[in-house]
């Protein structure tokens, strides 16, 4: 008998027969540790996968409620009993992952940003047997050093797990002045990937808060930069366009020093899709979703009600 063929009868017989390893043991004439040892082995070849799902509990009502006051396509909300942003974040971006592959089709462009929940987003995805699948980076790379969160990196990590092919754009997100920005902007092979994300079908991005922004956790902004965004109006981001309390980009003075598609650019991509988490969130989203950027949401409910009751 195959080795694997044989590991696949001792796993069937123990995961979905529901036999003990006693009872395998008698029924293959081997031992009861060589069962277990074999089970081991099926789970490191893929032969068994184990997967640990959170109840995903939704909130039917204020999804709907959502879609109606902000005109959205779709709204996804979850129940949050999470004990951290992290774990917040995680719980959204498994939804968000199991949604977006309904989504996914042959020949797509997805186009993707930086940042944690796009990250998670992009690690939560997996393959469904689309063919010929795009993925584009919408923003330049964030920091000096290579990050998890690199937009790069993360369009990469999402076609590997789907089976398509990544792009990327060798420029970071922010450069030293205008002349820096149309000397990389006019660069053909940054301005063809650019292009092929201003028309990309589905466009996965996060929020932040200028308050509270990851790009000062990561050192990319100092304080006295995120001090003046604020002077300039910016109440936070989306995907690196800085925007005021009206949702509009703010005349920021990085407005004209970053790399990657404008807010313009995104509200015509056809389904803008964020995942949100934490009601630290609620004055960027507030603002944005009333300039009709974002398409889909996927929030928590907690955030969800925060929107809805001071509406």
């Amino acid at each position: 008998m195959n080795k694997e063929y044989k590991l696949f009868k001792i796993a069937y017989a123990y995961y979905v027969d529901k036999l003990n390893q006693e009872q395998i043991a008698k029924m293959h004439g081997i031992s009861r540790s060589n069962v277990s040892m074999m089970l081991n082995e099926a789970r490191k070849k893929g032969i068994v996968e184990v997967k640990v799902r959170f109840p995903k509990l939704y909130c039917t009502d204020l999804e709907k409620q959502l879609e109606h006051r902000f005109n959205l396509d779709k709204a996804i909300v979850l129940q949050d009993y999470s004990e951290s942003d992290g774990e917040r974040i995680s719980f959204l971006a498994g939804a968000a992952g199991e949604y977006l592959d309904t989504l996914v089709e042959d020949n797509m462009v997805i186009g993707v940003s930086w940042g944690k929940s796009v990250y998670q987003v992009a690690s939560a995805m997996t393959f469904h047997g689309k063919t010929n699948v795009l993925v584009t980076p919408l923003v330049g790379g964030i920091g000096n050093a290579i990050n998890q969160y690199h937009s790069n990196l993360i369009a990469s990590n999402l076609a590997e797990n789907i089976r398509g092919t990544a792009f990327g754009i060798y420029a970071p997100i922010f450069v030293h002045s205008d002349e820096s920005k149309e000397l990389l902007m006019g660069d053909r092979q940054i301005e063809e990937v650019l292009n092929m994300s201003r028309h990309a079908d589905l466009a996965i991005v996060g929020i932040g808060n200028i308050q509270h922004s990851t790009m000062h956790e990561l050192d990319i902004l100092k304080e006295s930069e995120i001090e003046q965004l604020m002077e300039e109006g910016v109440v936070g981001d989306i995907n690196t366009s800085f925007i005021n309390e009206q949702g509009e980009e703010a005349e920021s003075f990085l407005k004209n020093r970053t790399i990657g598609i404008s807010l313009d650019d995104l509200k015509k991509i056809k389904n803008v899709v964020a995942v949100v988490g934490g009601e630290v969130k609620y004055p960027p989203l507030r603002s944005i979703l009333n300039n009709r950027v974002i398409n889909t949401l996927i929030i928590d409910d907690r955030l969800a009600q925060l929107l809805l009751a001071r509406e």
